[in-house]
């Protein structure tokens, strides 16, 4: 049987196909292995409050987590869980208006941070 030379162009093509694919099965997995490494390493370098959006966000959440840790050491977690929940509603609510901006969601973590706080300043005058 002979081989006609669209034969053998297809046949390279396939092959040379074939080889990408192994390349690329290859390399995904390392890829998504180092991923967690490198948002790691991203999270240790940002200083807080950040420049960009997004080391904005990261110091907002992690100070809004922080705050929430506290609380847990003062209230029930059935307390928290519903304190997170309305402030999460009326930090929602007071900043709907930048729903569709960039910093939307640093505002409403931000928002849930400042009234955490203000409540466990709530219990240091009471003597909490």
């Amino acid at each position: 049987m002979l081989i006609g030379q669209n034969d053998e162009l297809r046949i390279k093509a396939s092959i040379s196909q074939t080889e990408i694919l192994k390349h690329l099965l290859l390399t995904i997995p390392l890829l998504l292995w180092s991923m967690p490494l490198k948002a790691q390493n991203q999270e240790t370098s940002i200083r807080c409050p950040g420049r960009t959006t997004y080391e904005m966000q990261y110091c907002a959440g992690k100070n809004r987590d922080q705050s929430e840790r506290m609380l847990r050491h003062k209230l029930p977690r059935t307390y928290v869980d519903q304190w997170n929940q309305t402030t999460k509603k009326v930090c929602t609510k007071t900043f709907a208006t930048y729903e569709q901006g960039s910093i939307y969601k640093q505002l409403v973590v931000s928002c849930a941070d400042r009234l955490n706080r203000a409540l466990l300043q709530e219990f240091k005058l009471m003597g909490n």
